[in-house]
């Protein structure tokens, strides 16, 4: 009935369409909660029920490491065999690591099934400015316990890298867990977190204010950034008083930062990449795994075929190819020079550099090795495969017998929240107060309502629990 009515359409219809439906179908009127309740069984006849998803987490998890070579999987379960912890690493991801820049990208998005939970994100960004997953976990929240849990397991899949930066938001448990497992790395905050942060500290020109301050903490030297903060001070004391008592200066300024974190200084990359599984975390978890899974093969195959058409000339990746890098700078001699990295140009650096070498240089030259072509097609270099069906796993009986049982979870009243939760620190906004009439309420619960799943065949799953 569904095909024939929405031909070509991903997205589930909600209850009421599907009222309407079986009253001009079958000229039967059904209320909104059998609508909703069959519409929950037709997505787990296709999905599977959120029980059968914890049940088979280790097969699954054991097929996904036959799949992918190298890859690391772990499922914690309490005394009860209850739920905890778990996290995957690609083995594609796990062996390139090698080949980004070593700034790791920390980030938690809440799971919108009836479980709840979080989805724990460690990314990479590679030179031409893509997201480079690195590690998935999943957990009860963003708490001290498994931030601790999912940092031990990343370190245990990464090892002890030279040079390693965080970057996150201001979660304290993940500042705790980064300081106590990665002691010698370097950890920056998310500037445009704290940008709306600081600017919920004044009244008129937020924006403005958010701006300014992301112009100061993209200041390269120090005497720049405290010309531009003198000026933010004095326009806005109580965003800069804010900032003197809660955030050191390491953290606020490209320039006073300890570690390398190249032109990374937002946590936007995993942040887009919630968004665009943001239709899967409404999924159990082996379903939205296979969307995982599905978006990072893609995304693999995509970039290995830009890196094998890019022609023999072009040296570094394309986004640093073509772009113009030209910037006005003050040498330690207190005059000023014009750079020009693209052109080759500089009335000091480039051209001491070029008659040291005796020879012309290539822009390649001047860049760190990540921005390399052949380093960009080493990290893409691998294929991942999806999960097969279930129809074709083959699980020992050791596996097999592995059970886990779902973590217990408070039935909340209303409708799941569907909007990002705001990070530490930032305004959670206020809601304008107005007259709510009986006749205004909306009727049944609110989970019952909102925006329909997408179809699961969209993702092209591959395993038992998709079509």
């Amino acid at each position: 009935m569904l095909d024939q009515d929405f031909p070509g359409s991903f997205e589930t219809p909600v209850p009421n369409t599907l009222i309407d439906l079986v009253h001009r179908r079958v000229d039967v009127q059904v209320s909104y909660p059998t609508a909703w309740r069959g519409r929950r069984q037709a997505a787990n006849e296709v999905r599977g029920t959120p029980e059968e998803s914890f049940s088979l987490l280790h097969s699954y998890m054991y097929m996904l490491e036959k799949t992918n070579p190298d890859t690391v999987t772990r499922v914690v379960v309490d005394e009860a065999n209850k739920f905890k912890y778990l996290i995957f690493a690609l083995g594609a991801s796990i062996e390139e690591f090698s080949a980004m820049r070593k700034v790791l990208i920390v980030d938690a998005t809440h799971l919108k099934n009836i479980y709840g939970g979080v989805l724990l994100v460690a990314a990479a960004q590679d030179p031409d400015h893509h997201t480079y997953p690195i590690a998935f976990g999943v957990a009860d929240g963003e708490k001290n316990d498994s931030w601790m849990w999912f940092m031990e397991q990343l370190k245990s899949v990464i090892g002890d890298v030279p040079g390693l930066v965080f970057l996150s938001d201001r979660n304290k448990s993940l500042i705790n867990a980064v300081g106590v497992v990665f002691p010698q790395a370097a950890h920056g905050y998310c500037i445009w977190h704290l940008s709306q942060i600081v600017k919920g500290h004044v009244r008129n020109d937020r924006d403005t204010c958010a701006f300014k301050f992301m112009e100061c903490a993209h200041a390269y030297t120090v005497a720049e950034f405290l010309n531009l903060y003198d000026a933010f001070r004095r326009r806005y004391p109580s965003a800069a008083e804010y900032l003197d008592k809660n955030v050191e200066e390491g953290k606020l300024a490209r320039c006073y930062f300890e570690g390398d974190r190249y032109n990374v200084d937002t946590t936007n990359s995993v942040e887009s990449f919630n968004g665009v599984i943001k239709e899967a975390r409404k999924f159990t978890l082996i379903p939205m795994f296979d969307v995982i899974i599905a978006k990072m093969a893609e995304w693999f195959n995509k970039h290995r075929k830009e890196a094998a058409e890019i022609p023999p000339t072009p040296k570094l990746v394309p986004i640093v190819e073509t772009k113009n890098v030209q910037k006005i700078v003050k040498g330690s001699d207190g005059k000023v020079y014009t750079v020009d990295m693209a052109m080759l140009t500089c009335s000091s650096a480039s051209t001491f550099m070029t008659d040291k070498a005796g020879r012309e240089l290539h822009l390649s030259e001047y860049c760190a090795k990540y921005y390399w072509v052949e380093l960009w097609a080493l990290a893409y270099h691998m294929t991942i495969y999806l999960v097969p069906h279930m129809s074709d796993w083959v699980i020992p009986e050791e596996v097999r017998a592995l059970k886990v049982l779902p973590s217990d979870y408070d039935v909340k009243k209303g409708k799941l929240q569907q909007t990002r939760f705001p990070s530490a620190g930032e305004s959670r906004g206020r809601r304008k107060r107005g007259r709510v009439s009986g006749r205004g309420r909306a009727r049944g619960t609110g989970r019952a309502r909102g925006k329909g799943m997408a179809a699961y065949f969209e993702c092209g799953s591959a395993s038992g629990s998709g079509v």
